[in-house]
């Protein structure tokens, strides 16, 4: 069986109300990074995100018979969303990301918090390159509000 490890890291600008994600993929002959940016989001979200994204890619290139490690410094946000739900999810915060990532994160082997810092650098150069496009995707939908009349 292959072992594939997934490096994480997200990152928010509170002020303008974009983040971004990256991550970065190894096995013994196979490398891959990448990431993307949104605007209305949140940093637990875009962490969230680049464990999905990454996983898409791990299943693309890999298929189903895969062991996956997972690196990131989020390790309680991540293993929530592995076991579909969080403290916070009654109020269905993030549904959609768990909903999202019920089909691929169910060969994940293991999360670590041990950190190779050369994986997580290399997710972080592309968090930053996200960070800086300017073509972002909206995260979440436009909430309904009352607008002032008068």
């Amino acid at each position: 069986m292959r072992e594939v490890n997934i490096y994480l890291d997200a990152k928010y600008i509170n002020d303008k109300d974009e983040g971004a994600f990256g991550y970065y993929i190894e096995s013994e002959s196979y490398r891959f990074s990448g990431g993307g940016g949104y605007y209305r989001t949140s940093c637990p979200r875009m962490e969230m995100r680049a464990c999905i994204e990454a996983m898409k890619q791990v299943l693309k290139d890999f298929g189903s018979g895969t062991r996956i490690h997972i690196h990131t410094k989020q390790y309680a946000l991540i293993r929530a969303l592995i076991r579909g739900r969080t403290k916070a999810s009654k109020d269905n915060t993030n549904q959609d990301l768990y909903m999202e990532a019920k089909v691929s994160l169910s060969l994940v082997c293991c999360i670590e918090e041990n950190l190779n810092m050369d994986g997580i650098y290399k997710a972080q150069r592309m968090t930053i390159t996200a960070l800086e496009q300017e073509n972002k995707q909206q995260d979440r939908p436009d909430k309904t509000r009352a607008i002032p009349l008068f």
